[in-house]
């Protein structure tokens, strides 16, 4: 027992935090990050894929404020930073920078195969030959697809799943910034009570 209680307390402060929150949360913050570390060693559809599930968590969960943030005295409507939020919110936006913010084209298309490549080289020479588009990529766009394995083709029209990813995109950095505009949190009450009601 005093070992178990000795790694509680040798636990960083960060570690605390994440230790905290839903497993599946910590699995998707763990691979975006680890993908970041090695950025030219995975591709960059995969990249999106897995921060896709990151940045869905982060923007369109509930966030349990009063569980994941420390103190155990906060609530979601108190007005204070959620400082553990801010964090997560940080993390996301610099596993993104990582993969240039997902720009590639490759991150939504499937790149042209041999004879695609051929066709665009005469075409460059001036050759009148037909070009086809690129195959747009399946991308989950929904924390239900994500669940599901299910994922949602583009299929042309407006772009759906890029403008999911830029809307992802930018509430992550609304909420950032929302939260950074809020002061810090009080620490908890101090009771002295004897314990009676707890």
């Amino acid at each position: 027992a005093s070992s178990s209680g000795a790694g509680a307390s040798s636990m960083s402060p960060e570690a605390a935090d994440i230790s905290r929150l839903p497993l599946e949360l910590q699995l998707r913050l763990a691979q975006a990050e680890f993908n970041a570390q090695s950025p030219t060693t995975i591709e960059p559809h995969l990249a999106l894929r897995d921060w896709m599930g990151l940045a869905l968590s982060l923007t369109f969960d509930p966030w349990d404020t009063n569980r994941y943030e420390r103190g155990n005295h906060r609530t979601f409507t108190d007005g204070y930073r959620k400082e553990v939020y801010v964090k997560l919110l940080k993390k996301c936006l610099s596993c993104a920078r990582a993969f240039s913010f997902f720009r590639s084209r490759l991150c939504f298309y499937h790149p042209p195969d041999p004879e695609d490549i051929e066709r665009m080289v005469e075409a460059e020479e001036g050759e009148e030959v037909e070009i086809r588009p690129l195959k747009l990529r399946k991308i989950a766009t929904t924390q239900s697809s994500l669940a599901s394995g299910d994922t949602t083709e583009d299929g042309g029209s407006n772009g759906t799943c890029r403008i999911i990813f830029s809307k992802v995109m930018h509430l992550l950095r609304f909420h950032l910034e929302a939260e950074q505009e809020k002061k810090f949190a009080p620490p908890p009450a101090i009771s002295f009570g004897s314990g009676a009601d707890a």
